[in-house]
């Protein structure tokens, strides 16, 4: 009979951990500034999209064509670590693409050829990830003041959480709804056990 209980409070933190979801790191905006001192400037986001990719859009000012007399592409880049994956020519500074692999950096270089695997030694643009905390509710402009009517103090409502908050409210909730489901099972399996014997 203890076989059975084990298993099956085994069976449902296993259920429990599969329902967590991954928290993904590239998903975000990116400021790419020049590296030269030339004016280049791009903006880019990427999203998550539903079948497991990364979709990037792009769009730059100030890029000159050609940027150099042997030189024809901007070929943006992304890393993670020491993997760089390639995502495609710029264009004529809008462009879209999308990857399965995690980043948070993209940089641009100078290339003579568009089908280049590797990155060349001329980097012109460079960007870090950076959170879009208008969808994580953290954008103080958004805040509403409300009176206190004895100190005449204003105190903003609807501060927002922070991530630390928000894990700690979410491992909470999880917490007790794992609880009640744990003491529940083991109240039915008492139960069952109870009414054979």
């Amino acid at each position: 009979m203890r076989k059975i209980i084990y298993s099956l409070i085994f069976s449902f933190i296993i259920l429990l951990g599969i329902g967590v979801k991954e928290i993904r790191a590239s998903e975000g905006i990116f400021e790419l500034s020049s590296t030269t001192n030339e004016k280049y400037r791009c903006f880019a986001v990427s999203v998550l999209t539903p079948d497991n990719q990364y979709h990037i859009v792009v769009t730059c000012r100030n890029l000159i064509y050609p940027p150099d007399s042997d030189i024809y592409k901007y070929i943006l880049w992304a890393r993670s670590g020491k993997v760089t994956t390639r995502l495609g020519s710029l264009g004529v500074g809008k462009a879209t693409f999308n990857t399965k692999d995690a980043f948070n950096q993209l940089f641009v270089t100078l290339e003579k050829n568009e089908k280049v695997n590797t990155p060349g030694l001329k980097m012109v643009m460079w960007g870090d990830l950076k959170r879009i905390s208008f969808l994580d509710g953290s954008d103080n402009a958004t805040i509403q003041p409300t009176q206190v009517a004895q100190q005449n103090q204003v105190v903003p409502t609807g501060t927002p959480l922070t991530t630390k908050d928000k894990l700690l409210i979410g491992l909470k909730r999880s917490g007790i709804i794992a609880g009640a489901a744990l003491v529940g099972l083991i109240g039915l399996i008492f139960v069952v056990t109870r009414s054979r014997g």
